[in-house]
């Protein structure tokens, strides 16, 4: 039975339900709308200018893993603004850079490849091996088709520069693939914008997001326009030539200096902002006492009172009374929904809606970090210091070397008699030369000025910074590969590459969990938009029956799911170990022949599986499997003698 329903209540149900309303393409904007607008543009503005100061950093250490570590503006003795390379020229020395951020950052990348993990998906309920597997290959499949594999890693250098990875998904028609399926895009964090008050690095305080999109015209007919006409409109808005050249000599961060909120860098594209925003709505909240059930009603109010309405009637025909029926409760409350806008830099809106994807959540994925008092910064700002001084004692040491005394030979004048300094500095510089001087008397003899060797207190600095970047950055010479010493035993360089990963511990689990959030929307849209069966392009020896999603089927663990990334299930290493113990269970005959050509990792274990699986049809069929293989293989030579 459904609880007694308030006046108020009662008022709220006359109200629309809350379905999702289709996208619509408003160029025709009322004047009064357009004004509205507007001003709502000069707000998302203000949110994109608010992070100058996150982009203006980000932009600097992205600069120190380049290696143009000398770019800073300082001023001169005179007042003016220059650059740091400048100011050294300045002051006659040579300016000098020896990159030693980039390695590590290099390295970091090198250990998230070797060993990123694997998601998977793991139900709360008992029983539900297959489907798991099923939702797993699904997965794994969107996340091969997007090219994950070398994603992950360009959005871990930018996580590393600016403590701000980006993502957003979508679900849309991949025109190669010439089917719809999930799409992930990673974005450069200059182009994304937030309410900057945010303060949990879940996320759960985060009410607006955006990002800038740089369009060519063919891109904006592909995404907002449904017919000639709406094509028209766009190029009324825009004003833009298809074919004009970017203004860019080549792939430079020039593009990124000039970045404007409302006009794109480049003439010829054209500038559209995105925009989410979390409101407040009335939904209809629903409780079940028969299973403990709970959650929002989307669709009309009158089915829950049908479903109501049956169960009542069925168990008051069962003989229960109607203090025993369990009650479905539900109340309308305000709830969260994200609202989606993609506008033009004048005011007009190009298409608007409530989210349309599952829990009416937004699409991006973003993790600031570490948001200590609010500040967001990446890993490099913490080793910035640290390669400045290492620059400058390397540009000492050059300017010693340039400016001291070099094998310079010294001659008393009065030793010279007919000789030129020229003739003497000849033969000085020739291989076996002899110089031959009539000294006069008090003449001292010729000597050799060479200049003082450098201080070894310079080594000793040096050294000195490269250990404090190596215990800052936490990448030892060990977690790089380098070759221990002679007396190092392997017990202890091992316990030191294991114990280098310390200090990129958190940064390296940060971005786990952040593609776990990542891997869990991306399983939200596959269990929401995949509507129809369809085979998984998925790697390894899984059954034909595990590599087919069956929505019906995925479906019945859609409230029930929890993922998880197993470490190192992906790795080389553990797939030897697994085939090394499924080897071994085979040889004691604890599993069959075909469980271990199931779950090895063998190459030809898919082959050889469905060989024996058409064999074993064969023998239940009455044919004989020998004879059927016998005949293939008689087919199959002849074919080869006609080639």
């Amino acid at each position: 039975m459904i609880t007694d329903i308030s006046p108020k209540e009662m008022k709220l149900r006359t109200r629309s339900n809350l379905g999702l309303e289709p996208d619509k393409i408003l160029f025709a904007t009322k004047q009064r709308n357009l004004s509205q607008n507007v001003v709502r543009l000069d707000e998302y503005r203000q949110y994109w200018e608010s992070l100058e100061d996150v982009r203006d950093r980000m932009h600097e250490n992205i600069n120190f893993m380049r290696g143009r570590q000398l770019e800073r503006k300082v001023t001169n003795d005179s007042g003016e603004t220059i650059t740091e390379a400048e100011y050294i020229a300045e002051q006659g020395k040579t300016p000098y850079v020896q990159n030693i951020i980039r390695p590590i950052v290099t390295t970091i990348e090198g250990l998230f490849r070797q060993d990123k993990g694997k998601s998977m998906v793991v139900s709360r309920k008992p029983g539900s091996a297959r489907q798991e597997k099923i939702l797993t290959n699904a997965l794994q499949s969107v996340l091969d088709v997007n090219e994950i594999s070398e994603v992950d890693p360009r959005v871990l250098d930018y996580f590393l520069a600016s403590g701000i990875p980006a993502m957003r998904l979508g679900f849309d028609y991949w025109p190669d693939l010439q089917r719809h399926e999930v799409l992930i895009d990673y974005y450069d964090p200059n182009y994304i914008f937030f309410n900057n008050d945010i303060q949990d690095i879940r996320g759960k305080d985060l009410r607006l997001i955006g990002m800038l999109h740089d369009m060519t015209l063919d891109d904006m007919y592909v995404h907002f326009a449904q017919s000639a006409s709406d094509k028209e409109a766009i190029r009324r808005l825009y004003h833009v030539d298809r074919h004009e050249t970017p203004h860019y000599d080549s792939l430079s961060p020039e593009r990124i200096k000039n970045l404007n909120f409302y006009m794109p860098t480049e003439s010829h594209k054209c500038r559209v902002i995105e925009v989410w925003e979390k409101r407040a709505v009335d939904v209809i909240k629903w409780s079940d006492e028969a299973d403990g059930s709970e959650g929002e009603w989307t669709r009309p109010i009158e089915e829950l009172e049908a479903i109501a309405r049956q169960r009542f009637e069925k168990y008051i025909a069962e003989g229960f009374s109607m203090d025993d029926v369990p009650r479905i409760h539900y109340k309308f409350e305000p709830s969260y929904r994200w609202f989606y806008k993609f506008m033009t830099p004048w005011g007009h809106v190009l298409k608007e809606g409530i989210s349309p994807y599952r829990n009416f959540q937004h699409p991006f994925v973003l993790a600031p970090y570490p948001l200590i008092s609010g500040e967001v910064f990446g890993f490099v700002e913490e080793l910035k210091d640290t390669q400045e001084q290492y620059n400058r004692i390397f540009t000492l040491m050059d300017f010693i070397l340039n400016t001291s005394a070099k094998n310079t030979l010294i001659i008393d004048e009065a030793s010279l008699g007919d000789k030129r300094p020229e003739d003497i500095a000849e033969d000085y510089r020739r291989v076996g030369g002899v110089i031959v001087l009539r000294l006069k008397d008090g003449a001292k003899p010729p000597k050799e000025l060479k200049g003082a060797g450098l201080d070894r207190a310079l080594f000793e600095i040096i050294n000195m910074y490269t250990k404090l970047m190596q215990d800052i950055s936490g990448v030892q010479p060990s977690l790089q590969g380098q070759s221990a010493g002679s007396n190092v035993p392997a017990s202890r360089y091992i316990a030191e590459a294991q114990g280098s990963t310390i200090n990129l511990k958190r940064w390296l689990d940060f971005f786990a969990s952040y593609r776990k959030k990542r891997d869990m929307k991306v399983l939200d849209m596959i269990l929401q938009f995949y509507n129809s069966g369809r085979y998984l392009t998925v790697t390894g020896s899984d059954s034909k029956e595990d590599k087919y999603y069956d929505p019906a089927e995925a479906r019945k663990l859609a409230n029930d799911l929890q993922l998880v990334i197993a470490k190192g299930g992906d790795s080389p290493v553990y797939k030897a170990m697994n085939d090394e113990m499924l080897k071994d269970l085979l040889i004691q005959k604890l599993i069959t022949l075909e469980q271990f050509l199931k779950h090895t990792d063998y190459p030809y274990s898919k082959a050889l599986l469905e060989d024996l699986q058409n064999a074993k049809e064969q023998a239940e069929s009455g044919e004989d499997p020998n004879a059927v293989l016998s005949g293939l293989g008689q087919a199959v030579q002849r074919r080869e003698v006609a080639a």
